[in-house]
Order: structure tokens, then C-alpha cells, then sequence
């Protein structure tokens, strides 16, 4: 008997981590014993803490270190659950810098382990823009490449033309996808029913990837965290300004005239600002201690860089 294991994969911003809750809290409700694996790249735990309201089975790998390849503390972590044989799923969230095609293949081969379901997320409202995107485009364009199914996220940001012609784009530009729309993905899914179906698929996809070349950009990651509160004008008009490279900024901030937690999201073209009402991390749990804490991810970019080495 091998452990199933669904791979949630998807660039920087598509909707990873509030998919995997919803999915989760569904789940919960059937009773499905399953663990979390998240892996957030840099050295702050931000999506670990957002998804540990929904479930306490939950194991966080940061600072990048399953980006591409099944390194020490991965495989540590799956032959434990193996081992152990308490759960009934795995739901991997992996990085959205991650290499997906090469995470997979060796994902497959683990002993112990079944690869259920992989679903690849895409904001529907800026993936033609990101294919195009002169830092991560050929990243992204590979993640598309080796998708098999595609859940769309954020349709609602277009109105129905503009959302069938990015559909139409999809399957004209990559005709190996199936497209799914988020309601019609169930628990199901994540439970691992397209097992038999999906398998065979995920290895003639993934098998033969080294003959295309390796296009993953060189990421980096920043934290920013502090004490001194701002206002929300300030935050954003600061997201404004950062420069073309930084794909994704996420995290808690504390603001000035406001005592309660919100959460920051920014991708190139969006950023939100919102109240957060969920379950903080310890280390925030405090609002007359707690700091802001952020994690910026960014294409090393040489001297555009250094604006994000100052504080917000």
C-alpha cells in the first residue's frame, strides 16, 4: 500500500495556498487524515502560517530547499510519513519558483509514495502577461509546458470574453492541458481519484524532460521586518515603486491606524492590503510586540536590487 500524493504546483501569486485551504476545509469535514507540505521559499514561513489555520498536520520546508530537486530534508520528511502510515493524503505545496517537471519525476519515483494528482494553478488574469514577462517568461512558459491539469484562479478579475479568449489561448498554446474551472475541482481530488487516469499521464509528461532546456531564473529572497508601523498610503505607494524584477511580496504588516493584523500581497500589477482574521503564528500573536514580517522574491536583477535591501 503506497501513500498517495497530490502536487499543487503554480507561479509566484496564482492562488496556491487559498486553494489548498478551501480544499482543506472540505476535507476536514469528511474527516480525511492528511498532511501539509509547504514549501515557502525564503526564511519566513508565510504560506506554512496562512494554510496552519485550516489544519494542524502541516510541515514546513523553507528557504527554497525542494525548489527543483528532492533534496535531505524532503526526503526525510516523506519517509517519515511513509513510515508512519497515519495519514491518507499528501498535499504538497510546492514553491512557485519550483521546476515542476523535475520535482515530479522524482516525486514518482519515491518509495512508498504514489503521485495521485498534479494540479498546476494559473491566474487567469495575467498569465499572458507573465509568458512574456522578460525575467520569468521561459520559467513559466516551462511550468505550462509540462501541465497537465490547470486549475484557473482569479477569472473573476475578467469579464466573460476576456476569459474565453485567455481559455482559448491555453489550449491552442499548450493542446496537452485540461482546463478546470475552481468549482468543479472537489475534494476528490485531493483524495486522489484520478489516480488511475492521471499516472500514466504524469509519466509520459514528465519522463523525458532533460532534453529541454533548464530555464529556471536566478530567484532570490528579501525579509523585511519591523517595528515601526505605517499606514496603509505608505505600504502601498512603497509597492508602487518596486522595481520590474520583484515578482511577489507576502506577508503580515502592522499599520498605524489600525490594531488589527493584515495581510500584504503583491504581485507585479496587484497588491491588497487586508485585514486578517484567521489564526496569526505565535510570533505575531501579540499586537502590542509583534512586528511586521514580509518575504519579497525577486529576479536577481544586479543594482535594482538594493532598494530591496531598505526597510518599507
Amino acid at each position: 500500500m503506497t501513500l498517495p500524493l497530490t502536487l499543487i504546483s503554480g507561479y509566484l501569486g496564482a492562488g496556491k495556498t487559498t486553494f489548498i485551504n478551501g480544499l482543506l476545509g472540505s476535507a476536514n469535514r469528511e474527516h480525511a487524515r492528511i498532511v501539509v507540505l509547504v514549501n515557502d521559499f525564503g526564511d519566513v514561513a508565510i504560506d506554512a502560517a496562512l494554510i496552519s489555520s485550516i489544519t494542524t498536520d502541516m510541515i514546513s520546508l523553507i528557504n527554497g530547499c525542494a525548489c527543483c530537486l528532492v533534496n535531505d530534508d524532503l526526503e526525510r520528511q516523506l519517509s517519515n510519513l511513509v513510515e508512519a502510515g497515519q495519514y491518507d493524503q499528501v498535499v504538497f505545496e510546492a514553491s512557485g519558483v519550483a521546476d515542476s517537471a523535475k520535482l515530479l519525476r522524482q516525486l514518482r519515483h519515491f518509495p512508498g509514495l504514489t503521485v495521485s494528482t498534479h494540479l498546476t494553478l494559473v491566474d487567469l488574469s495575467v498569465i499572458q502577461r507573465q509568458v512574456r514577462d522578460k525575467f520569468v517568461g521561459e520559467h513559466i512558459q516551462r511550468q505550462l509546458m509540462f501541465a497537465r491539469d490547470i486549475v484557473e484562479t482569479k477569472a473573476d478579475l475578467l469579464d466573460e470574453r476576456q476569459q474565453a479568449l485567455v481559455r482559448q489561448w491555453l489550449v491552442l498554446g499548450y493542446p496537452a492541458v485540461e482546463l478546470h474551472t475552481m468549482a468543479a475541482i472537489s475534494t476528490g481530488v485531493v483524495l486522489g481519484e484520478l489516480t488511475g487516469e492521471l499516472t500514466n499521464e504524469l509519466k509520459a509528461v514528465t519522463e523525458d524532460f532533460s532534453t529541454v532546456k533548464a530555464t529556471h531564473p536566478d530567484f532570490k529572497s528579501y525579509r523585511f521586518r519591523g517595528s515601526q508601523r505605517q499606514t496603509k498610503d505608505h505600504l502601498m505607494a512603497w509597492l508602487d515603486k518596486l522595481p520590474p524584477n520583484v515578482q511577489r511580496v507576502k506577508g503580515f504588516v502592522w499599520l498605524l491606524d489600525d490594531p488589527r493584523p493584515h495581510l500584504l500581497n503583491y504581485t507585479p500589477g496587484c497588491a491588497s492590503i487586508s485585514a486578517y482574521d484567521g489564526v496569526l503564528p505565535a510570533i505575531l500573536e501579540d499586537s502590542v510586540l509583534a512586528n511586521s514580517d514580509l518575504v519579497a522574491i525577486a529576479v536577481h536583477n544586479g543594482g535594482q536590487d538594493k532598494q530591496l535591501q531598505q526597510p518599507f
